[in-house]
């Protein structure tokens, strides 16, 4: 991780927030604080969604096994793993871990934690084929109904998040996790208040209390740093950046994430089912204009893992397109059958239409979804974009030929999780409908492969399917950003973009 000031950027929203008073920063010492961020919904079951996410940041939840900052598997709860067999895994526990409400963390808990998991979230459901697991003292057998080589990384997703479940217990509004922080009390949609942990496992908090706020837009929370009404702002909108830039008064943290931002293409669709139109939209995806509206937060990229994964070079892949070519779209579009009509392209009679998704959590990618409109425009496509607050219904429904999206892509560390999330047929995040057989195959072996050089070997034929197939097209890899007055110390931020809080944050 590196702490990065920013230089200026974004003219015209620092002017807007000039007007709204300097930060006022933080008391030097002091042992409380507040965290601005998206709206944090109306639970707090980490099984429940991307939930875990947000109490793996917070430091409520916590996770058997953890990724560190190069995307190394390391221990977290457990202090080791093993596969004594393809379909089986002992797990050791890490003694003297309590829940936040005093209650032994040993094998028992942790398996009732796990089937909750499974029991809540769709994801757990369909990376976890577990067929038994079988608790004993501080060890837990988990067996798998077929091999699972990525089992560890999947134990690193916080919708695993270890958590005490059972009678009286209601994780959704109290959860007991094994953190460094507990909740105190939980508004939904305002805010959330987190006091220290005494009990915690890795050693006494240097925070007393932390306020987490809920803000409806990133200017808002943009705002509300600056004014300082908050001490750390997650992710506030990029094209505002450019007014924390006095290192005097502000951090800014940044690190490389695996984030990719790409267009989905709906292969399902009567239009963009045919390889020859995906393609066509790939070649006219303008990758350097697209990611100038990160404002340093981003690099253009044509594959589908980025560079500094290990499993992110190009070489030995052939990837079909390099460069914007709206000339080359175009003859693609025309060998698919469409024809030139009063500076339209028509065929059978009916305009080529593309239903474009994109959404305001990301605003840039509403701003791309335009570039992509006028540039298709400019060879006879009428791209119709719709901005929703949820695309996900549209996608599932196959309503779309064309979706904005961004995806943490490796939060594991291993490429089967974007695999599985999102190619694998039938998935419900399979919002491409792509559907392949050959892909599938391919997928169950990589499952099925044990050990970091064989599985990069297999995930690169994968890449090649994707590339080839087009469902799904990267064009930028981001960064993961917060913004803190200068006095805040040891966020912990990583590739994952589910840490931030520890034990060892402290204000001063």
């Amino acid at each position: 991780m590196k702490i990065n000031p920013l230089m200026a950027v974004g003219v015209a929203a620092a002017l807007l927030l000039a007007g709204c008073g300097g930060g006022t920063g933080s008391t030097s010492g002091s042992t409380t604080m507040t965290v601005g961020t998206g709206d944090r919904g109306d639970s707090l079951d980490s099984a429940s969604a991307y939930v875990g996410w947000s109490n793996s940041r917070d430091g409520i939840v916590e996770t058997l096994v953890d990724v560190d900052e190069h995307l190394n598997l390391v221990p977290e709860l457990a202090t080791s793993w093993e596969n004594t067999d393809p379909t089986t895994w002992v797990i050791t526990l890490r003694d003297g871990v309590t829940f936040h409400n005093g209650a032994p963390m040993d094998a028992a808990a942790v398996k009732a934690s796990l089937e909750h998991a499974i029991a809540t979230n769709v994801r757990a459901q369909a990376q976890m084929p577990i067929a038994s697991m079988t608790p004993e003292g501080n060890k837990l057998t988990i067996v798998t109904s077929m091999p699972l080589a990525a089992l560890p990384n999947i134990l690193t997703d916080p919708m695993t998040g270890i958590q005490a479940v059972g009678d009286g217990i209601n994780p959704a509004t109290d959860p007991q996790g094994t953190g460094p922080f507990q909740v105190s009390e939980f508004v939904p949609h305002e805010r959330l208040e987190l006091d220290a942990y005494p009990g915690y496992w890795g050693g006494e908090p240097k925070l007393s209390h932390v306020t987490v706020r809920s803000y409806a837009d990133l200017q808002a929370l943009g705002l509300a740093m600056q004014s300082g009404e908050v001490q750390v702002a997650v992710q506030p909108e990029a094209a505002g950046l450019s007014v924390f830039s006095d290192t005097s008064e502000f951090t800014t943290w940044d690190v490389t994430s695996t984030r990719a931002e790409a267009v989905i293409m709906n292969t399902a669709s009567p239009v963009t089912s045919d390889p020859k139109v995906r393609e066509a939209v790939n070649w006219a995806i303008d990758r350097e204009a697209y990611v100038s509206l990160m404002h340093g937060m981003g690099v253009a990229s044509y594959n589908l893992f980025s560079p500094d994964i290990a499993f992110g070079k190009t070489d030995g892949l052939n990837i079909p397109v390099d460069k914007k070519d709206l000339a080359k779209a175009k003859q693609l579009l025309l060998e698919a059958g469409y024809t030139e009509s009063d500076g339209m392209l028509v065929k059978d009679g009916q305009p080529l239409v593309l239903r474009l998704l994109t959404y305001p959590k990301r605003p840039q990618l509403g701003q791309m979804a335009q570039l992509l409109q006028s540039d298709l425009g400019s060879i006879g496509a009428k791209v119709e974009i719709s901005e929703l607050t949820s695309t996900t219904d549209q996608m599932v429904a196959g309503e779309f030929e064309l979706g904005m999206y961004s995806m943490a892509m490796v939060p594991t560390g291993d490429s089967q999780y974007f695999f599985e999330t999102m190619l694998r047929s039938g998935s419900t995040s399979n919002y491409s409908h792509y559907n392949s057989p050959q892909f599938d195959a391919a997928l169950d072996t990589l499952g099925a492969t044990f050990g970091a050089e064989e599985r990069a070997k297999q995930t690169q034929v994968l890449t090649q399917m994707v590339h080839n197939d087009m469902p799904y097209v990267v064009f930028g890899h981001s960064k993961w950003w917060v913004i803190s007055t200068a006095a805040v110390k040891d966020l912990s931020l990583r590739p994952t973009e589910y840490h931030l809080l520890d034990h060892r944050t402290h204000v001063g």
